[in-house]
């Protein structure tokens, strides 16, 4: 079957449609989420419901990041069926669940890093606040990984947790608010993720894999000492302590949310 081809109009239309569709489900989180998902989906096999869908996930994160874990699973729980369906993208045919992926990462990144242009949310960046955009993205990403969402997670993930505890570069000691938000950001990352991540973290590019045991010590002399809050400063002692079951437990986000801010 051919791939459904929208004009922009109604490519426009669509995912405005969707996008209000899957925020308010994703909101919502009904008993039947996954299976609406699901048909939502299988009633628009477009590009417009896959960028719609990652655009949902990433507002949701950004809104009520605590609430992010049901939506990804069930978005993850879909996806596998949709592998065959092809979907008009920039003209040519591809598999529904790539272009969600593809968009899903284009958008992840964009938050992560502030690569919108003229970035509203910069001075909320460098503040260890619960609207702090590189932190619900790395509770968000954290979130991925454990439900295995995307397949191509690994890279952006390993860099962000790497710098985070500086595993990449330990002669750089200077701190500040910049880099305490991303060591917090990556304890979150670790927390929620948990084994799923920490058994596959590494510097693939290099052929590089931190084992637990170093991930310990860099949460012990890069990030325990550092000014956070009491609530963070917990989580990091109870990730120091997981380090010794290989980071076994995985928390929920809701969990590391509520820990970290109350």
């Amino acid at each position: 079957m051919s791939p459904i081809e929208l004009t922009d109009d109604e490519w426009d239309a669509q995912y405005d449609h969707l996008l209000a569709t899957f925020t308010e489900l994703f909101t919502q989180q009904p008993p039947s989420l996954n299976s609406e998902v699901k048909d939502l989906i299988s009633e628009h096999p477009t590009s417009a419901a896959a960028e719609a869908l990652a655009a949902a996930l990433i507002e949701l994160s950004r809104s009520t990041p605590k609430s992010i874990d049901k939506p990804v699973e069930a978005i993850a729980t879909a996806l596998p069926s949709f592998k065959q369906v092809e979907v008009d993208f920039g003209g040519s045919p591809y598999p529904f669940d790539t272009v969600f992926q593809i968009r899903f990462l284009d958008l992840f990144k964009t938050v992560l890093h502030g690569l919108q242009f003229q970035d509203p949310t910069a001075p909320r960046r460098k503040l260890l606040v619960d609207d702090n955009p590189v932190l619900t993205s790395a509770l968000l990403g954290g979130s991925c990984v454990k439900y295995g969402l995307v397949s191509d997670f690994g890279r952006t993930g390993d860099s962000f947790v790497a710098e985070g505890l500086l595993l990449e570069k330990p002669e750089s000691t200077k701190r500040g608010s910049v880099a305490e938000v991303k060591a917090l950001g990556a304890a979150i990352y670790l927390a929620v993720a948990g084994k799923s991540f920490a058994s596959k973290f590494g510097n693939h590019s290099v052929g590089k894999v931190y084992e637990p045991e170093a991930i310990v010590t860099a949460l012990k002399e890069n990030v325990s000492g550092l000014a956070l809050n009491d609530g963070a400063k917990l989580l990091v002692e109870e990730l120091i302590a997981n380090g010794g079951t290989g980071f076994e437990k995985s928390y929920t986000s809701e969990e590391v949310w509520e820990k970290v801010f109350g």
